[in-house]
Order: structure tokens, then sequence, then C-alpha cells
């Protein structure tokens, strides 16, 4: 009867656990796109949108059930269960892995911007697809107030020189993707002088 009370606790423990954190991942998505409402943004079309990628194979350490192993654990090679196999390292494999390259012109304000996204982990012809979906691309502009820095032409402490370094930075969303580790992506920034 304890057992069954125990296993019980602990099962309620788990579900509450796994619906606090998908409503926090809704949450955080949710915030995200508020956040970027707000934000300055203009449209480019797909004919501005040049992407490029390749497939290359690498060999990975998989575990028995063939899912890929971070490289960074060091417990891959160790286990106190003689009969746990799940995360332990198991054996070598060869897998074919994706990485696309997007390269996008624009112009903004009367100047001409060109940015180069590389190593997304997306299949060329899937990333093709969707961006054509989707029609277009929204870039977002988030405006920096600026940070003041000491100047290096100044040389004693108490000069009052500082340069005031303003900018806006420019961010694609790529949520539409629907790819794991693929969100919102920042491009850089253009000065505003």
């Amino acid at each position: 009867m304890e057992k069954l009370i125990i296993s019980l606790i602990i099962v309620v423990v788990f579900v509450i656990y796994k619906l606090f954190s998908k409503t926090e991942k809704r949450n955080a998505a949710r915030k995200l796109t508020h956040f970027l409402k707000n934000q300055e943004s203009f449209t480019i079309d797909f004919d501005q949108v040049n992407v490029e990628g390749f497939m290359f194979r690498e060999n990975v350490e998989v575990d028995l059930y063939d899912k890929e192993l971070s490289s960074y654990n060091d417990e891959l090679y160790l286990s106190i269960e003689p009969f746990d196999f799940k995360g332990k390292y198991y054996k070598n494999k060869d897998v074919s892995k994706f990485s696309s390259q997007l390269t996008t012109t624009f112009n903004y304000r009367d100047s001409d911007y060109k940015y180069i996204i590389t190593g997304l982990p997306i299949n060329e012809i899937t990333f093709r697809m969707r961006i054509y979906q989707q029609k277009h691309l929204t870039i977002y502009v988030f405006k920096d107030n600026g940070a003041q820095v000491k100047s290096p032409k100044q040389s004693n402490d108490k000069s009052p020189d500082f340069n005031l370094m303003m900018g806006n930075y420019f961010f694609v969303d790529l949520r539409f993707l629907n790819e794991k580790g693929i969100g919102v992506v920042k491009l850089g920034m253009c000065k505003t002088n």
C-alpha cells in the first residue's frame, strides 16, 4: 500500500511538472511574439532571400536506441546499472546532417544591407519550401539607446569626452520553420549617424 501511495505521488508530481513546463514554453513564446509586435518591422520579398545548403556526414556516438549523444557529457561511458543502456555509449555511427545558409539583402532608410546567417540545421529544400510558403520574411528593428564608451584618444580619467554609440539591431523571426534550435536570429547592427 505504501509503494502505491508513493508511486501515485511521484506520478502526480511528474504530471504537474510537465503541465507547468508546457505552460512556461507557451508563455515565453507569447511574450516573444508580443515583444516583436511592438518593434518596428518591415517585410522583404522572397526574391531578396537566397538559400544555399549542403549535406555532410558526421561520425557521432549513439546509444543502443540510435539516439545521438552529447560529446560534452562525462557519463557517456559510465553506468551504475549493468543493463542501463539509455543515454550510454553503444557505438559510433555515420549520420547525415544538413546545414543551410541564408543570405538576404534589403534597403533600410536609404542604406543597403547584406547579411548572411550560417549554420542553420535544416535541409536546403525544406528551408526554401517553407520560405516560399511564407512568401516574405519580416525583419524586426530593435532600437538601441546607445552606450557611453570612453574615447580611446583621451588618456586621463577625468576627461568628459564620451562617444555615444547608437545603432539599430536587425532580427529575423525564423520560428515558422518549425525546427528545433531555430528561432529569432540576430542579423547584426547598423549605425545611425
